[in-house]
């Protein structure tokens, strides 16, 4: 399944000037996962999913990448 998720997710990294291992690191993951939820199909756990959408103040939400927000707690 694709999500746009993938395409926002590299989009806002490079807005910001961040490398994959930068974002990686503010998300506590490795930079090949970053590498594999920016080129698809892969996409983050809801727990991160969640952290990402804090991150990016909103702008990867964690309905970008299919999750239901009354999933998130």
């Amino acid at each position: 399944m694709d999500h746009e998720g993938h395409g926002r997710l590299k989009e806002w990294r490079a807005s910001k000037g961040l490398s994959q291992a930068e974002m990686a690191k503010r998300l506590g993951v490795s930079q090949p996962l970053i590498a594999e939820w920016e080129k698809g199909p892969r996409r983050p756990g809801l727990e991160t999913a969640v952290a990402m959408e804090a991150t990016t103040d909103g702008a990867v939400a964690v309905e970008a990448w299919g999750y239901e927000r009354s999933l998130v707690k």
